[in-house]
Parts: structure tokens; C-alpha cells; sequence
């Protein structure tokens, strides 16, 4: 998919949008003087804080199965830190507002339907076998069958089976 066609659908670009109405925050209502306090490294806090969390998005990139996904990874790390700016910022009311905005977000947003193939099968212990078998099969008749494919799972709703 397309990745301009992906994040124009509703879910992308509202939260995007609710997501870039921190920096909008960030000048009006928090204190400039806390987020802007220089660490041992030589960054200001909120620098810091977010190259922590790009870099906690990047080793989660390794279980994700699609781009899509991915990306819906991303939204729901900015949105923690953007709470966590908005909290060290000092303004609780506005952090109040986005806690307030991301539930109902959560609740009226759906997020984008899968659009891959739709052929699934089942496969339990003996259709598995079956399907691999090579006694299963017999050279030079209508029933000789040869699959060529790579299994891969991936339990994207659960990442210590993806380990």
C-alpha cells in the first residue's frame, strides 16, 4: 500500500493532526524553561525523552508484520509522549485535555480494516501434515501436488510469543 494513500485515511490524519497540536501546546501553555533544561548530554529534556522513545519504536519495528501497523505503533507511542512532555511542561489542565481527547479518540476512531488477501486456511496438526507430507503424494498422477512456501507467523497481538 501506498504510503500517501495510508496516511490519509481518517485514522492517520486525525490522530496525526491531534498528535501535531502538541507543538501548538508546547509554545502557548507549558513552561519553556522545564522543557528546555539542558541534561548531561548537552540536549534539552524533551530532546532526550523523545530520541528514548524513537529509539524503544525502532526495536519495536522488528515485530511488527505490516508498515501499517508500524506506523499505528508509532501514534500510540507520541501519544504517551506527549503526555510525558505535557506533564514535565507543568500545564496539567492541558494534559488533562489530551488524556480526555486520546480516550475519546480511542473510542470513536476505528482503526484502518485489513485490505490483504482474504484466503486463509485453518490448519491444525493433520491438514498440516497432510499438505507437507511427501507419502501424500504420487508421482505421475492428477493428485501429485508440489507447494513451495514459506510458513511465518506472527502473534502481532502479543509480543512475547513474536520473541
Amino acid at each position: 500500500m501506498d504510503i500517501v494513500r495510508l496516511l490519509t485515511q481518517p485514522y492517520f490524519l486525525i490522530n496525526l493532526a491531534t498528535l501535531g497540536s502538541y507543538f501548538y501546546t508546547r509554545k502557548v501553555y507549558l513552561n519553556q524553561r522545564m522543557l528546555n533544561m539542558i541534561d548531561a548530554f548537552g540536549l534539552t529534556r524533551e530532546i532526550s525523552i523523545a530520541l528514548v522513545f524513537s529509539l524503544i519504536v525502532l526495536t519495536r519495528y522488528r515485530n511488527n508484520s505490516s508498515l501499517k501497523n508500524f506506523l499505528i505503533t508509532i501514534i500510540y507511542y507520541c501519544k504517551i509522549l506527549v503526555m510525558i512532555l505535557v506533564a514535565i511542561g507543568g500545564n496539567f489542565a492541558a494534559l488533562g485535555v489530551y488524556i480526555g481527547v486520546f480516550v475519546v479518540l480511542w473510542f470513536m476512531v476505528d482503526l484502518p480494516k485489513y485490505t490483504g488477501p482474504t484466503k486463509m486456511i485453518e490448519l491444525s496438526g493433520p491438514t498440516f501434515q497432510s499438505l507437507f507430507d511427501p507419502k501424500s503424494r504420487v508421482e505421475g498422477s492428477a493428485n501429485e501436488r508440489y507447494i513451495f512456501c514459506v510458513f511465518y507467523a506472527n502473534f502481532s497481538f502479543n509480543s512475547i510469543l513474536v520473541d
